[in-house]
């Protein structure tokens, strides 16, 4: 009984966090898209490895965050105003170890 206890505990608290942090969605990655090593942002060029913290610097605050089932990484969604691609950034370890691009397609809530 305890141990049920516990183990509601810390999912609760688990998911209290992860809501905290905006990585309580879970996102589909589109299959038409092509992977890139580095990402001209407004502020800067990123690349693979680079730390979260330096892809936020440079590339703002992310639209949309989340995972991806069956991927071990969390994933941030960029869309700058005007732009014609959505990009998706996968993180492992604070790491960028994805950059995958794929076109606006009309209609998509994330490229308005």
């Amino acid at each position: 009984m305890k141990s049920i206890r516990i183990t509601s505990l810390f999912v609760l608290i688990l998911t209290l966090l992860t809501s905290a942090y905006g990585y309580a969605e879970e996102i589909d990655l589109p299959e038409t898209g092509s992977d890139a090593s580095n990402l001209r942002c407004p502020n800067g060029l990123i690349s693979l490895g680079d730390s979260a913290r330096d892809v936020q610097t440079k590339c703002g605050a992310p639209v949309k965050q989340g995972w991806i089932r069956g991927r071990n990484y969390d994933v941030s969604v960029y869309y700058w105003s005007g732009a014609d691609f959505i990009h998706y950034l996968g993180f492992r370890d604070n790491k960028l170890q994805r950059i995958y691009t794929v076109n606006c397609i009309k209609g998509d809530p994330l490229c308005q």
